[in-house]
């Protein structure tokens, strides 16, 4: 009989201090959104690395869509590169950011390729674009695979990404070259979705149902717009979309306020 008494009150112990460990477990979930990010910064090298090898050798029939599939990559893991201050910006400072000259010397990044290809177009300057771009992006999954991302971190990358949606990718501007804008909305669901797949043992099943029903939602219109595994250009995205989109996206901005809160207080205790 004592034996199992202390069998259970040993039981006891042990799942209180299992219950007890959601800093050690979010950990785990962070080193894992790192890693699945910095594959998907590697995903946008090998593409380029692809987009390179044709313009070297005249083949320019696709070039575009794997600029554009480059870029998606990207931008689902780039909330994770603006943790360091001024990384970002050796690769994909917004378009408004850049110099107006389209010919100085720093106006570089993804955009430089983007104009290269879809305004000007140069295939020259195209491939010179891309070297400049591969080297620095390289530096930037360098850097990325030494940082010691925070489950804070983590989550404060959460509204990064409504907020791209909501102020560059909804209104055009960050896209305003190649049109790219409803793929960029979905790379920046996907990068959300990163996390909360990483994190939803910590959120409460309600508002995982609430998030995935609202992603739905988006991703209901977006499938509209989508040609095998390219998105139509953003200037064929109608009004009345643009603006339940927004509502969307608005409402999951604020779910993933809760997501912060909940999880934040576990980390607390």
């Amino acid at each position: 009989m004592k034996y199992i008494i202390l069998c259970s009150m040993l039981l006891l112990t042990i799942s209180s201090a299992l219950a007890k460990s959601p800093p050690n477990s979010m950990e785990v979930a962070t080193k894992q959104y790192t890693r699945y990010s910095i594959e998907r910064l590697k995903n946008a090298e090998e593409l380029l690395e692809r987009l390179s090898r044709k313009l070297e050798a005249g083949r320019y029939k696709t070039v575009k869509e794997d600029y554009i599939k480059a870029h998606y990559q990207y931008e689902s893991a780039r909330p994770l590169v603006l943790l360091t201050p001024g990384l970002n910006n050796l690769v994909d400072t917004h378009i408004e950011q850049l110099p107006k000259d389209t010919q100085s010397l720093g106006f570089v990044g993804f955009h430089a390729i983007e104009y290269a290809l879809f305004v000007q177009p140069d295939p020259v300057r195209a491939f010179v674009e891309t070297q400049k771009l591969l080297s620095n992006l390289r530096f930037v999954i360098n850097m990325m695979q030494q940082q010691n991302i925070t489950p804070q971190d983590m989550l404060a990358i959460l509204p990064v990404f409504t907020h791209q949606i909501l102020t560059h990718k909804l209104p055009g501007y960050d896209s305003s070259y190649s049109g790219s804008g409803l793929g960029e909305v979905a790379a920046n669901l996907e990068g959300i979705r990163l996390i909360i797949n990483q994190t939803q043992n910590f959120i409460p099943p309600s508002l995982i149902a609430d998030i995935n029903q609202t992603e739905d939602r988006i991703y209901a219109i977006l499938d509209t717009y989508l040609f095998e595994d390219i998105y139509q250009p953003y200037a064929n995205l109608k009004d009345s979309d643009k603006t339940l989109i927004h509502q969307e996206v608005q409402r999951l901005s604020e779910l993933l306020i809760q997501v912060n809160e909940q999880i934040s207080s576990q980390l607390t205790e």
